[in-house]
């Protein structure tokens, strides 16, 4: 796998997300705004949560590249490929996980439209983080993720895009639950 083949990847992953912030633009802001349950989180909460988790991330592995000179990251083995196929069958189970620490806490007030920007620029920095990095870099076990261990960059991606696909399921869920309130 090349540059291109990430950026591409970035690319339709970044599609998605806007297809589902152009759709929630038509949600009504008390359905966005509010826990469908008790201890649940509401939809910014949750598109909130996806986002510091890929801040989080993206931040973890810039700080990893900036020392790899002085201290190498291991390159893609066995062992990462298989921890980055356990995190994608753990993200694709019905498997609940408490979120990390950090992850978990919410600010008073979220806007979708900050969380559309933001989502915007955090793209751009994915892109840019791919095209100043070295080969090795990408095929290395750049990131260390708190439950599996240490990934390399494509589990990295497709961590994301399982996340936001695993919390996806988790907004459409909330959206036809409150439909179905509706029509009653």
């Amino acid at each position: 796998m090349n540059k291109e083949y990430f950026i591409e990847t970035l690319q339709s992953f970044q599609q998605q997300k806007n297809l589902l912030f152009d759709s929630l633009k038509r949600v009504p802001k008390n359905i966005l705004e509010t826990p469908s349950e008790q201890g649940k989180w509401s939809i910014l909460q949750i598109l909130y949560h996806i986002q510091m988790s890929e801040n989080g991330t993206l931040a973890y592995m810039e700080k990893k590249s900036l020392y790899a000179a002085t201290t190498p990251i291991p390159r893609k083995n066995i062992f990462s490929s298989i921890r980055g196929a356990l995190l994608q069958y753990l993200l694709k189970s019905n498997i609940k996980r408490k979120a990390p620490k950090g992850l978990d806490t919410f600010p008073e007030t979220i806007y979708l439209d900050k969380l559309f920007r933001d989502s915007q620029t955090q793209f751009q920095k994915w892109i840019h983080f791919v095209q100043k990095s070295d080969e090795h870099i990408l095929h290395s076990q750049i990131f260390k993720h708190p439950l599996v261990g240490r990934i390399d960059f494509m589990d990295t991606i497709e961590f994301t895009i399982l996340h936001f696909d695993r919390h996806l399921k988790q907004i459409v869920k909330i959206i036809q639950k409150e439909n179905e309130k509706s029509k009653l």
